[in-house]
């Protein structure tokens, strides 16, 4: 995993449409997911073959998260300082629970630790109880 890599930036949600798959023009690559917080989205990018941390960013952390979800509430949600991680590989997109102590899940189905569990176009994911959509970009759908 690159730290020289700038792996997310904040941007506002300009509507009030459901979610859909990136397609906006040219703003999205293969490589960025966006995280949808209401009334937020964040935008992560993962390139292929590399992870990267969800968590919450706290001094004592010996490896901090490079996605800190602390600003929408991930501490008053029992999220762990290290609680999940994306991955990005040539057979699509996967988020595994790093054993966290109050459970990840993944379109209803909690998840075993450290058992990656493929992510759709739109998912729905708890990380404790942060509720989040994660959209993948539209290059890494099937056709």
């Amino acid at each position: 995993m690159s730290t020289s890599v700038q792996t997310y930036v904040f941007v506002k949600e300009t509507q009030s449409a459901p979610a859909e798959p990136v397609t906006r023009r040219g703003e999205s690559s293969p490589d960025t997911l966006i995280l949808v917080l209401k009334p937020e989205q964040v935008q992560v990018v993962v390139p292929l073959g590399q992870e990267v941390l969800l968590g919450r960013h706290h001094a004592s952390n010996q490896v901090q998260p490079e996605v800190d979800l602390t600003p929408y509430g991930a501490a008053e949600s029992g999220m762990s300082r290290v609680h999940a991680a994306i991955r990005h590989d040539e057979h699509g997109w996967w988020l595994k629970d790093l054993n966290s102590s109050n459970g990840t899940w993944v379109d209803g189905e909690r998840l075993a630790p450290h058992i990656p569990r493929r992510l759709h176009a739109i998912s729905q994911v708890f990380l404790a109880k942060l509720e989040f959509q994660v959209i993948l970009p539209i290059d890494a759908l099937p056709t």
